[in-house]
């Protein structure tokens, strides 16, 4: 069976399947707002891809100093990694969220992971 569930967004009707469905919810628990993981739920290319820090350091004491600098001061380097490869961030503790199209997932990662 397919089941679908229907949206209605400003008199019009949407179709949504439970994969999509899944997509949406698992972006808003990690901590996306709402209107951008909505995003998902109309466009097919977009994702989210999670970077554990734990696998990717050598000093896994250290990642109160990467999560800064990531952040920067008042959160210009993750603003400006933001703007320039239209990602989407979200930095937990020992992991970091990117929401966007495959291609600019791929630079964002890049951009972070050569930052530590």
């Amino acid at each position: 069976k397919h089941l679908k569930i229907e949206f209605k967004f400003s008199y019009k009707l949407i179709s949504l399947n439970w994969y999509m469905i899944k997509k949406y919810t698992e972006a808003v628990i990690i901590g996306f707002p709402i209107i951008e993981a909505s995003l998902m739920l109309f466009y097919d290319n977009i994702y989210v891809k999670s970077i554990n820090l734990k696998h990717n350091i050598k000093n896994k004491k250290k990642l109160w100093r990467i999560n800064s600098l990531l952040i920067g001061k008042k959160g210009v380097v993750k603003t400006n990694i933001e703007i320039n490869t239209k990602v989407r961030i979200v930095i937990s503790k020992s992991q970091i969220h990117l929401m966007g199209t495959s291609k600019n997932i791929k630079k964002a990662e890049s951009i972070v992971l050569n930052l530590f």
